[in-house]
């Protein structure tokens, strides 16, 4: 059937829209996050004070708001359903725009959000004497030779490593997006693929380690996560790829890092994994396409 003519009003008017109409949907869910995050910054204040310590704002901090992000679009949607008869459907637009400013509102909140736990990040530090960005010292060198090898380097996070959480959210936010407005039961296939993931965990164990299939799942692991265009990259700024925990004599162990976090591979990495985001967005998206 085909779509009457939908009006052209700016999409900057139904973004507007979109905004209070997500804000409304969220409201509950913010409420909660507000209280919980004061309750927070209360506690962490006290105790710091009540000890003398002191707490640092570090960028990784912002990552715990990846469930948020990923979650999110389950509280945008919620009650107007993309496979049902969402009333985002009946609005004077097509289809394909209104989703597409449903997702950016929500995108928008996800991004206030944030600023408001950096902000909350900063004020703990500062009520706490801690500093922002504190300066440290990294051993640094290949990890073939360990920590004998290893140089002290002193570090403190540049200013594009506060842009990585934003990244990392927002790509965490437009696929599990897309995966909601693509998918007509995205919790089946979520299932299926959690008992795929099983199966071939248990195929490969009873294979055992040096199988071909064993070391090719661990092979492209490896590269999707800790490779060059790897999701720690894009998520992280390779956090995780670029160090290593080596033991030393005695207890405890050090953290060695093969090289220090550079903007150049984050932004390749977030690049593709933000791309492929929208892509699958785009792809999601044409399922509502109005004949």
């Amino acid at each position: 059937m085909n779509s009457p003519e939908r009006s052209r009003g700016s999409f900057a008017a139904l973004l507007g829209s979109q905004l209070r109409t997500t804000g409304l949907a969220i409201h509950r869910e913010a409420a909660l996050a507000a209280a919980a995050l004061a309750l927070a910054c209360l506690l962490a204040v006290t105790t710091s004070l009540r000890y003398h310590d002191r707490i640092h704002a570090i960028p990784e901090i912002l990552l715990a708001s990846l469930p948020v992000a990923l979650l999110l679009p389950w509280a945008v949607w919620r009650g107007d359903p993309a496979f049902g008869r969402a009333y985002l459907w009946t609005l004077p637009v097509r289809r394909q725009r209104a989703a597409a400013a449903k997702i950016a509102a929500g995108a928008l909140w996800l991004v206030l959000i944030l600023l408001v736990a950096l902000a909350a990040l900063f004020a703990i530090a500062v009520a706490t004497g801690g500093s922002i960005g504190p300066e440290e010292s990294r051993l640094v060198g290949p990890f073939a030779a360990g920590p004998a090898a290893a140089v002290r380097v002193s570090w403190r996070a540049p200013a594009w490593m506060w842009l990585v959480p934003f990244g990392s959210a927002l790509t965490v936010y437009l696929a599990s997006s897309a995966a909601l407005v693509g998918l007509r039961h995205p919790l089946r296939w979520l299932g299926g693929a959690a008992v795929a993931a099983v199966l071939i965990a248990v195929l490969t164990v009873n294979m055992g380690p040096d199988n071909p299939l064993n070391e090719g799942l661990r092979r492209f692991a490896e590269a999707l996560v800790g490779g060059r265009w790897g999701l720690d990259f894009a998520l992280t700024g390779g956090m995780a790829a670029l160090s290593e925990e080596f033991d030393v004599p005695g207890p405890g162990s050090v953290n060695l890092w093969r090289a220090l976090p550079s903007a150049g591979p984050w932004l390749a990495a977030l690049a593709v994994w933000l791309g492929g985001a929208l892509l699958a967005l785009a792809l999601a998206l044409r399922r509502h396409w109005e004949r």
